[in-house]
C-alpha cells in the first residue's frame, strides 16, 4: 500500500509535525469554524481556505508576500530586545537606531523594561530624556510604550482592593467598584505620561495589552485616549490588545454606550474609533495544542473581519503566540513567515505589530517576509500618514508616492528609493558623509509629506527662543 504524502508544518507550540493533505484541510477549516462561531463572523470562503493550503504547503523555508503588497511596522517592546533581552551591551538611544539602520524597521518603541505605565510614572523625567536623545537622532517613527496594567493599582503595592480577593469572596460590589476606582488613577497616569512623552517630541504613544486586566482595562485605555487626543489632536496613538475576547472581570462597563465585556476585535476597534485611536493592533491568542493550520485559519477570520469593520489601520500582534505564530520565544521562520503572508494577503492587513520574541524569528524575518524596509525604502514615511492622518495602508501608499513622483510598487523597491531619498536628503540606512540624519531629515520629510512631526515642531519652538 502506498504511503500516504504529509507534509511539514508546526503545532502552536512550535513543535514539528507532519500533516496529510486531509488533515491540514480539515484543521483550516475547523479553524475558521471556530472564528465564525466565537465572533459570529463570516467564515473564509473556499477560494481562501484553499489559498492558505497552498501557502502552508509551499516546499520553501522563508515565504514572502506578492511584490507590490509589502505593509509597514510597528513594535512593542522593540527596543529592549537588544539589550535586555538578548543581553547586547547597548542603551535604549543606540538600540533604536540598529532598529532604524540595521534592521530597517518602520518605527520603534522605546518603553521601559517594566513596560507598565504605572511604574513609568515617578521616572518620567528620565524616560524623557531618552525620548529626546532618540529623537535628535533617528529619522523613523519613535513611539514610546507600555501597558496600562490596572492591576498594578491594587493592594499591597497598589490604593485598591484587589477584585481578583473580592470576587472569590462574593463580593461582587465591592469588586467592581475597586475596578472603576482603579481605571480612575490609570487614565491620569495615562495621560500625565503622554504628555511628558510630547513634550519630549515623541512621534506616537502604544497603548499594549489593553484588556488584560479585564473590560476595566480596556475601559482605562480608552478613556485616556479620548482625553490625549481633545488636547493634542494630531499625536498618533496605537491601541493593541491582550486577547481576542475582553473578559467581563467587571462585566458591566460600558464605553459610549457600548458593554465591553465579550468584544471581540471587529467590534474592539469600533471603540479605538470612537476614542480616537489611530492604529488598531488586534491580539488572536495562538492555542498551542492545536496545529499551526488550525491556528492560522483561526486567526485571519478574525483578523479579516476587523479588517473590514474599521475605518483606521489594522496592524495585527504577530509576537509568539499570537497570530497564528506558534507559543516560543524563538518563532520558527517558516512559520512565523507563513503566518505573515497570510494576513497580508487573506486578511488585507494595513501593517503588522512584531510583538514579543526574539529579533531574527520576529523583526528580521516579519521585515523579509512582508516589511516595506523602513528607510532603506519608504516604510517609515507611510508609516508617518498612519500616525498622523489614519490612512490605510494602500490611501497611504498613494498620498507618499505623490508626493515623491513614484509609483506605489516603487516605494519598496531599495534601488529607486535609495536614489530618491539621497536626492531629497531625507535620510537613508548606509548615509555618506555629510547626508541628513536625525532631526535634519525629519525637517526635510515635514515639509515633503506636508505633516506636522512632533519632534521638527519642538526644535522650532526652541528656535524661536533664542
Amino acid at each position: 500500500m502506498e504511503k500516504m504524502k504529509t507534509y511539514f508544518t508546526r503545532m502552536g507550540d512550535g513543535s514539528g509535525v507532519h500533516m496529510t493533505e486531509g488533515t491540514i484541510r480539515e484543521d483550516l477549516e475547523a479553524g475558521t469554524r471556530e472564528a465564525a462561531r466565537c465572533g459570529k463572523i463570516p467564515k473564509l470562503s473556499k477560494d481562501e481556505l484553499d489559498y492558505l493550503y497552498e501557502i502552508i504547503v509551499t516546499p520553501t523555508n522563508v515565504i514572502g508576500v506578492k511584490r507590490g503588497m509589502e505593509v509597514v511596522t510597528t513594535s512593542e517592546s522593540g527596543c529592549f530586545k537588544l539589550n535586555y533581552q538578548a543581553h547586547i551591551p547597548m542603551d535604549r538611544t543606540t538600540s533604536a537606531l540598529v532598529n532604524e539602520r540595521v534592521l530597517c524597521l518602520d518605527s520603534v518603541d522605546i518603553g521601559n523594561i517594566d513596560y507598565s505605565y504605572r511604574s513609568v510614572k515617578p521616572i518620567l523625567h528620565d524616560e524623557a530624556k531618552i525620548m529626546e536623545m532618540v529623537q535628535s537622532q533617528a529619522i523613523f517613527p519613535v513611539l514610546y510604550g507600555g501597558m496600562p496594567d490596572l492591576g498594578r493599582y491594587t493592594k499591597p503595592n497598589g490604593p485598591v482592593d484587589n477584585w481578583s480577593e473580592l470576587l472569590p469572596l462574593g463580593k461582587i460590589n465591592e469588586a467592581r467598584a475597586a475596578q472603576e476606582e482603579a481605571v480612575e488613577y490609570a487614565v491620569k497616569d495615562l495621560v500625565y505620561i503622554a504628555e511628558g512623552m510630547i513634550a519630549a517630541g515623541a512621534d506616537g504613544m502604544l497603548f499594549d495589552t489593553c484588556g488584560a486586566s479585564g473590560d476595566a482595562d480596556f475601559l482605562a485605555a480608552l478613556k485616556a485616549i479620548e482625553l490625549i487626543k481633545q488636547k493634542f489632536p494630531d499625536f498618533g496613538i496605537e491601541i493593541g490588545m491582550a486577547g481576542e475576547f475582553v473578559m467581563g472581570m467587571h462585566g458591566n462597563l460600558k464605553y459610549e454606550g457600548t458593554r465591553l465585556a465579550g468584544l471581540y476585535p471587529h467590534k474592539q476597534v469600533k471603540q479605538a474609533e470612537k476614542a480616537g485611536a489611530n492604529i488598531f493592533s488586534p491580539v488572536i491568542n495562538t492555542n498551542s495544542n492545536m496545529s499551526f493550520p488550525w491556528n492560522i485559519s483561526r486567526a485571519v477570520t478574525f483578523v479579516k473581519a476587523c479588517v473590514e469593520d474599521s475605518n483606521i489601520p489594522i496592524h495585527p500582534n504577530m509576537g509568539m503566540g499570537m497570530g497564528g505564530t506558534p507559543m516560543t520565544t524563538v518563532p520558527a521562520v517558516d512559520a512565523a513567515s507563513r503566518a505573515v503572508k497570510a494576513m497580508v494577503e487573506i486578511a488585507k492587513i494595513d501593517g503588522l505589530l512584531i510583538g514579543t520574541g526574539d529579533p531574527f524569528g520576529n523583526e528580521a524575518i516579519h521585515e523579509t517576509a512582508a516589511g516595506m524596509g523602513g528607510i532603506r525604502t519608504a516604510g517609515d514615511l507611510v508609516l508617518r500618514l498612519q500616525l498622523a492622518k489614519s490612512m490605510r495602508l494602500i490611501e497611504a501608499k498613494k498620498y507618499v508616492a505623490e508626493k515623491l513622483g513614484v509609483t506605489p510598487i516603487e516605494l519598496c523597491d531599495c534601488l529607486v528609493m535609495q536614489d530618491i531619498r539621497e536626492t531629497l536628503d531625507i535620510g537613508y540606512s548606509m548615509p555618506t558623509d555629510g547626508a541628513a540624519k536625525g532631526i535634519e531629515a525629519k525637517f526635510r520629510i515635514a515639509d515633503i509629506l506636508d505633516i506636522k512631526i512632533n519632534s521638527v515642531e519642538r526644535f522650532k519652538r526652541k528656535i524661536l527662543k533664542l
